[in-house]
């Protein structure tokens, strides 16, 4: 975790200039999409027989985690109104 606290921490001023807020979520999604190219059996499930694997491709990875992050970012705006 220290790296990825040193490399926010790096890119933070230059994506402040550009006007961007750096938050943890990109470099975690790229370090997942990175480990998902590696391993793609990360991403995959046993079919109901138990009899195959299937893989899942990328884009269900993603938009699960683009869906979580529009619903948080949702529930924190309903709880401070």
């Amino acid at each position: 975790m220290d790296n990825i606290i040193q490399f926010r921490h790096e890119l933070k001023k230059t994506a402040e200039e550009k006007g961007i807020k750096l938050t943890y979520m990109p470099i975690f999604l790229k370090a997942a999409s990175l480990a998902l190219l590696e391993y793609p059996i990360l991403n995959s499930s046993v079919s109901e027989d138990e009899t195959e694997i299937i893989y899942h491709g990328i884009f269900s990875f993603f938009f699960f985690f683009f869906f979580l992050q529009f619903f948080l970012k949702k529930q924190i705006k309903l709880n401070n109104e």
